[in-house]
C-alpha cells in the first residue's frame, strides 16, 4: 500500500486537470464582472475528503475582484459532486481564470 503522501501525490497528478476541466466548464461568468470587463485568477485551495465530500473551499489568491472570488467558490462548491474521488483526504490548489472572449 502506497504511503498517505504518495497517494495524494499521485492523485493531484492525474486528476487536477480533470478537476480543473470540471470547474472551468462550470464557471458562468457574472453579469456585472462582464460589463465591466473584469477579468483575473483565483487560486482556490479546495479540500477534499476520502469519501469525495467537501471539507472546505478557501481563497488562497485573490483576482482583486471579490465578485470573481465568490463566483470560483460557488461554482466549486456546486461541481464538487463531479470531482474524481481522492484515496486519502487532499488539499488541491486550483487557479480559476475569468478573461472576456
Amino acid at each position: 500500500m502506497a504511503s498517505p503522501e504518495l497517494q495524494r501525490e499521485t492523485y493531484l497528478r492525474e486528476k487536477l486537470s480533470v478537476i480543473s476541466h470540471i470547474v472551468q466548464r462550470s464557471i458562468s461568468y457574472p453579469p456585472l464582472a462582464r460589463r465591466m470587463g473584469w477579468e483575473g485568477r483565483v487560486v482556490l485551495s479546495i479540500h477534499i475528503k476520502e469519501d469525495g465530500t467537501l471539507k472546505e473551499v478557501k481563497i488562497a489568491e485573490s483576482s482583486g475582484y471579490e465578485l470573481l472570488d465568490r463566483n470560483a467558490v460557488e461554482t466549486v462548491k456546486r461541481v464538487a459532486g463531479l470531482f474524481p474521488k481522492p484515496p486519502v483526504e487532499v488539499v488541491v490548489k486550483l487557479p480559476v481564470a475569468y478573461k472576456l472572449e
